[in-house]
């Protein structure tokens, strides 16, 4: 919320409340989203929770790791393990979620690129994943999956080994 206030700020004006930064933050999600071609997808709130008007369609997710596949700035970002920021003069540390970037799990996988973790409720654990693959990149995406386990990454190595 906090990236999505700065933007939206930076997007409407500096003055702009709160939620009316999130909006103009969102609806620019949408522009942008139509612009990349995503014709099937409507953002409501920038952090991806369930809500009645926000949905995608893997059609739309495929194009949309297309983009971020294209962008180094970030694709650095997402293929991350862990970074240590200076925030407010804490120094705080991010750990990504995907364990098939992390070479000290079972789960690793070492032309694992990165993308997307994900979970909602009604979504259950997500991962659209990147993998370089002779001379392309492969994408793959698991949806529905138990929360609390390790299914979105067996999934994933499963489809991958089959290929």
């Amino acid at each position: 919320q906090v990236a999505a206030v700065a933007a939206g700020r930076s997007i409407g004006g500096s003055n702009l409340p709160y939620e009316e930064a999130v909006k103009v933050f969102v609806a620019e999600m949408n522009r942008q989203a139509e612009k990349i071609g995503m014709a099937n997808s409507h953002f409501a709130n920038p952090d991806g929770f369930h809500h009645a008007d926000h949905y995608t369609t893997m059609d739309d997710l495929v194009r949309l790791c297309e983009v971020v596949l294209a962008e180094p700035a970030i694709l650095k970002y997402t293929g991350m393990t862990a970074e240590s920021v200076e925030l407010q003069g804490r120094a705080m540390e991010w750990m990504n979620t995907n364990y098939l970037l992390h070479d000290d799990v079972a789960l690793y996988k070492p032309n694992a690129i990165g993308l997307k973790t994900g979970y909602t409720e009604k979504a259950g654990n997500c991962l659209t994943s990147a993998f370089f693959m002779e001379d392309r990149i492969l994408l793959i995406g698991v949806f529905g999956c138990p929360a609390f386990t390790e299914d979105r990454y067996l999934d994933t190595i499963a489809i991958y080994n089959s290929l």
